[in-house]
């Protein structure tokens, strides 16, 4: 299976915003009472004029989260809105408080989108096969 190319992973990295926002109106409504009445454009449209540039590239941004304690060192990222995506963390206890700092302690309160990056394992599984066939 052939790897996808930076263009892709930045087309997916948008979308992953698109999605994000589509998915705020809980977090939103947090922290813009009344925001209820609104459609989902008109949601939208309302949040994009609240982001700062910053906040906007912010949710762009995705970050591996697998080592040590993820809320330690990436806390101050996620309240100041620098962080919109993690990879790789399992620890559900650990998903849930970066969650709760997203959504609780930055001004938006956007919700992190957590993932994991698997591909490596393709490869390694693939590379083992050939391995043995050789």
């Amino acid at each position: 299976m052939k790897r996808a190319g930076h263009g892709t992973s930045t087309l997916i990295s948008l979308a992953a915003v698109c999605g994000l926002c589509l998915s705020m109106s809980m977090s939103a409504s947090v922290a813009n009472p009344g925001i209820e009445a609104l459609n989902v454009e008109e949601r939208i449209a309302r949040l994009l004029e609240q982001m700062t540039l910053e906040e906007k590239l912010g949710q762009m941004s995705q970050l591996n989260a697998s080592e040590g304690n993820p809320p330690d060192y990436l806390g101050d990222g996620l309240r100041h809105g620098r962080i919109g995506s993690v990879l790789n963390v399992v620890d559900v206890a650990v998903i849930n408080e970066l969650q709760r700092i997203a959504v609780e302690e930055s001004r938006l309160g956007i919700p992190l989108l957590v993932g994991r990056d698997v591909d490596d394992v393709e490869y390694r599984a693939n590379a083992a096969v050939a391995q043995t066939v050789a």
